[in-house]
């Protein structure tokens, strides 16, 4: 009992020797306040994306049933333009071009022999040596060897144009991006032999959901982040995509960098992109003051649900209703229902209600505030002292005597 009594007087003793805490109202609510202020704020969307090249080019061949001879080039690989990325098997069409090469020569010898008959009829025919039917033959002769020179000729130009196909040559410079063939393959001529993006500095590609997609202009600023990059990439919308995929409900935006990108941001790299819709000066308010009514049911949405804050007006804590607008940064743009002298609870306002007295202290300066906070044991122990402290004065007067 005596130690008990000691360690009762101990704790009393402390407690009487303790530093006297700031002024509390009786029975009001302490909350952190602070006014809205006119800021710039910005109104950003920010989506995922990768980066593409900007003009790629996928490589083919106009032949068909031939087989690659050789390929010159791997993925990844810098090329110029015009130069030589595969060769095709050209035999066949060797063999063809002699055959068109031989039909030219024949008929340019029936041709000349055609020709030498239709002058010597035209000679004859005003002595009458021969017939005007016979004249009128000979002449369309000509004329029928004219056109299969012509048809030959035709058909020589085509075979020498598919001997120059067996030579994939790039279209652009710029670098391989993937190789799909390889020797001794069967080429299509629906077949993809080569994939080349051009030297144009890359672009970024985003996905943006088909609620953002009308509010989009070409020209809006955008900041790209690349995974692993260093900083943020200054660029514009370029291009809007028309459509949206039916699938999965977004549309594409391009967005070219106002410098030129650096080494990492290549084809495929994916990252996000912040757009800026929109800028302008408002009334704003730290984001922490918002509450939210339940509304219509618990079930409702925080989209859905009406807003609202609590006003400091003569000591008590007014539940208002506000518009709110565009956030950015822990700031939302207040619309209607504040103004700028309005001292609106940020801190302590979660079990707060409407017309409940409060003692209120500015936001900047809440946490340079001494606060006293005496845990759930010492309470509970000091409850269990009460019926001992008049016991406890007397033993405490007896020792300071």
């Amino acid at each position: 009992m005596i130690a008990s009594l000691g360690l009762a007087w101990l704790v009393l003793r402390s407690d009487v020797n303790a530093p006297p805490a700031t002024p509390v109202t009786q029975n009001a609510q302490l909350v952190s306040t602070a006014v809205p202020s006119h800021r710039t704020l910005h109104a950003t969307v920010t989506v995922a994306g990768a980066w593409i090249a900007r003009e790629e080019v996928a490589i083919g061949s106009p032949l068909d049933g031939l087989r690659v001879a050789e390929v010159l080039v791997e993925s990844g690989e810098p090329v110029k333009r015009g130069q030589v990325l595969a060769r095709l098997e050209r035999a066949v069409l060797d063999s063809q071009a002699r055959q068109t090469e031989h039909a030219v020569k024949r008929a340019r010898a029936e041709l000349a022999q055609a020709t030498e008959q239709h002058r010597r009829a035209q000679r004859l025919l005003p002595a009458g040596a021969v017939s005007r039917q016979d004249y009128e033959a000979a002449r369309a002769t000509m004329q029928s060897a004219q056109a299969a020179l012509q048809q030959a000729q035709a058909a020589w130009d085509e075979q020498r144009v598919r001997q120059t196909h067996t030579e994939i040559r790039a279209p652009v410079a710029g670098t391989v991006t993937q190789r799909t063939v390889q020797v001794g393959a069967m080429v299509g001529a629906q077949s993809t032999l080569f994939r080349l993006a051009s030297d144009l500095p890359p672009e970024f590609q985003a996905q943006i959901p088909q609620q953002v997609l009308p509010a989009l202009v070409v020209g809006m600023p955008v900041q790209v982040s690349t995974s692993g990059g260093e900083g943020a990439l200054a660029g514009k919308v370029r291009l809007i995509s028309s459509g949206v995929d039916a699938a999965t409900g977004y549309g594409q935006v391009r967005v070219t960098m106002d410098t030129a990108p650096p080494p990492t941001a290549r084809p495929g790299i994916v990252g996000n992109a912040r757009i800026e819709l929109a800028q302008r000066d408002a009334l704003a308010l730290d984001v922490r003051a918002l509450r939210y009514d339940a509304g219509a049911g618990a079930d409702q949405t925080r989209e859905h649900a009406a807003p609202y804050v609590f006003v400091v007006d003569a000591g008590r804590a007014r539940h208002t209703p506000v518009q709110i607008g565009m956030r950015e940064n822990g700031w939302v743009e207040i619309r209607a229902g504040l103004d700028a002298n309005s001292r609106v609870v940020v801190a302590g306002a979660t079990l707060l209600q409407d017309g409940e007295a409060v003692q209120a202290q500015d936001v900047a300066t809440a946490n340079a505030l001494p606060v006293r906070r005496i845990s759930l044991t010492s309470r509970l122990f000091k409850s269990w002292l009460l019926p001992w402290k008049p016991l406890m004065t007397v033993a405490t007067a007896s020792a300071e005597a």
